[in-house]
């Protein structure tokens, strides 16, 4: 990975000041119940181009510096909840899954391949305690239990965690808040397999997640990559300028400025791959575009399309791999 651009290392020192304003104990998984608009990125501290992408459904604010774009205004506190319901996994919210569960090979291999590189990461060897941030109903958790790892959870989604449960006997806590309180330092690995964008204060997150990991532990990020050639190339047609679900939009610089002001050594950053369903990939195009494309909807309730699996790699979609410093970030 890259070493961070130091001036955009250097103007991160003022956002504490800049956002001082801002609860530091808000949950991550923020809300939609009240809405702030920051004059200033909560990655570098530079200025933001307010409402800088507009859509039909919401609008996105740019750094002027790093390229980080989030939702304008910014949703906060407990309200994120009544997205991430079960209608959520059902088509039944817009920037959601078609059919969480009928997908349910395809989320246990990619459960698996994502362990395969958690196992790359730690030379080879099985980790021994994972938290997982979003782990929606465990499957990562489960795949990493087998290997005999002590396994926590986090979702918002209290039907994901109750799933987590009863599906695989995963305890899946709220908010990551809640486990660094009573298990500090206590994993060796903490993951946001496509989590960190859905909250309204990824800044946070990963501070505390730092403070949930013993030092030279492994964090591992899979997101989506704003500065790619796909998202510049598509703008606001990308597939994941998708307000309100998802809240941030991040770029390598972005990313890179986060890790060390939460207290991490940046690693490495990958472009990767999933595996995803037909099903899924029409329910997004006629979500993206309802007027034109709304008719594939229907297209994917046929078992015999829906279920057709495709090898999603078109570069948009980036791991980033990082370990914890000797000591938390101020």
């Amino acid at each position: 990975m890259a070493r961070p651009d130091r001036s955009v290392v250097g103007a991160a020192e003022s956002r504490q000041q800049a956002h001082a304003a801002v609860p530091q104990e808000v949950d991550p998984f923020a809300a939609f119940a009240t809405e702030v608009s920051f004059p200033t990125c909560l990655a570098c501290g530079a200025p933001v181009q307010q409402r800088a992408i507009v859509l039909a459904n919401g609008a996105y604010s740019r750094c002027s510096r790093c390229g980080l774009e989030s939702l304008d205004p910014l949703p906060t506190d407990v309200g994120t909840k009544r997205l991430f319901v079960q209608g959520y996994f059902q088509g039944q919210v817009p920037g959601g899954y078609a059919d969480y569960d009928a997908d349910g090979p395809l989320h246990q291999a990619n459960a698996a391949a994502r362990l395969e590189l958690v196992r790359r990461y730690l030379g080879d060897a099985a980790p021994e305690a994972v938290l997982d941030v979003g782990c929606a109903v465990g499957h990562f958790l489960a795949a990493a239990a087998v290997n005999g790892a002590r396994v926590v959870g986090v979702d918002v989604s209290k039907w994901a965690r109750d799933e987590a449960r009863r599906r695989h006997g995963i305890e899946a806590e709220r908010s990551i808040a809640d486990v660094a309180v009573h298990s500090p330092g206590a994993f060796d690995v903490v993951t946001f397999f496509q989590s960190l964008e859905h909250m309204s204060r990824p800044d946070l997150a990963l501070a505390t997640a730092r403070s949930c990991l013993r030092p030279g532990g492994l964090l591992v990020i899979e997101t989506w990559d704003a500065g790619s050639t796909l998202a510049r190339w598509q703008g606001k047609s990308w597939q994941q300028m998708n307000p309100p679900t998802v809240v941030h939009l991040f770029t390598r610089p972005c990313l890179d400025v986060m890790l060390v002001h939460a207290g991490f050594a940046p690693v490495a950053i990958e472009v990767t791959g999933k595996l995803v369903s037909a099903g899924l990939v029409l329910h997004i195009l006629a979500g993206k575009f309802p007027r034109s494309l709304g008719w594939l909807d229907r297209l994917a309730r046929w078992p015999a399309v829906a279920r057709l699996r495709i090898r999603y790699r078109l570069g948009d979609l980036v791991t980033v791999v990082a370990r914890a410093s000797a000591t938390p970030a101020a």
